[in-house]
C-alpha cells in the first residue's frame, strides 16, 4: 500500500469535494486549476478510491 504525502491544498481540495459534493461542482472546478499535475493525480487517485468504496 502506497502512503502518500498530502499536500494542505490537496487537503482543503478533498474536503471541499466530499463535503460539496453537488451544489459547488464549480467552485471546486475552480479549485482543482491550482492544484499541480503531481496534485491533481493525488487528488484523483483519492476520489476514485472514494468512489469504490461507496459501490
Amino acid at each position: 500500500m502506497q502512503c502518500l504525502s498530502i499536500s494542505k491544498k490537496i487537503t482543503q481540495f478533498l474536503s471541499s469535494f466530499f463535503n460539496n459534493h453537488s451544489n459547488k461542482i464549480f467552485l471546486i472546478t475552480r479549485n482543482f486549476q491550482v492544484l499541480t499535475i503531481q496534485e491533481k493525480k493525488e487528488a484523483c487517485n483519492h476520489i476514485n478510491q472514494f468512489n469504490k468504496k461507496q459501490t
